[in-house]
């Protein structure tokens, strides 16, 4: 199969996709730990507590993984965030070794501010970009991700395996 040649890609003038996709990360992580500054948490536990509402059951090793932190450091936020009352861990019915994560009625509470913030950054950054070029983008970033997250996503069920193993 001929993979198409992107000129852009080989002209050392050229911006390179990836500085473009960091930045653009960046800058929108920022702005919205500025929009969520009265927010009583930080952004990292913000982000976690996301996550898990996403991955509702998950495993602290998943979840580590997929937020690409140390299990220690997410360890060390989930236990102050189920000490005020937003995460909680249960046993896992599957594995006794393991607990799994999921969100408290007062962490689900937040979500739909985090939410609203979310979308005022999603919506300054988007200022000018036609519906059409958003559509573009989305699917380009989804066809991104796909290409790059199949390997990685086999490599965060490796790793989770032995973190559980590890555990035990």
């Amino acid at each position: 199969m001929n993979e198409p040649q992107h000129e852009l890609l080989l002209d050392p003038k050229s911006p390179h996709i990836g500085f473009l996709l960091a930045d653009a990360s960046r800058l929108m992580r920022k702005r919205f730990e500025h929009e969520s500054r009265d927010i009583a948490m930080t952004a990292a536990q913000m982000k976690i507590l996301a996550r898990v509402w996403k991955m509702e059951g998950t495993s602290q090793a998943r979840l580590a993984n997929a937020l690409d932190l140390e299990p220690i450091t997410l360890c060390r936020h989930v236990d102050r965030m189920e000490a005020a009352g937003l995460v909680e861990r249960r046993p896992d019915p599957a594995d006794r070794r393991a607990r799994q994560l999921f969100t408290t009625e007062a962490g689900r509470a937040l979500l739909p501010d985090m939410r609203i913030r979310g979308e005022r950054v999603v919506k300054a950054a988007l200022r000018g970009v036609s519906e059409a070029d958003v559509q573009t983008v989305i699917a380009t970033l989804n066809t991104i991700i796909a290409n790059l997250g199949e390997d990685g996503d086999r490599a965060c069920d490796l790793a989770a395996a032995a973190q559980v193993t590890e555990d035990a």
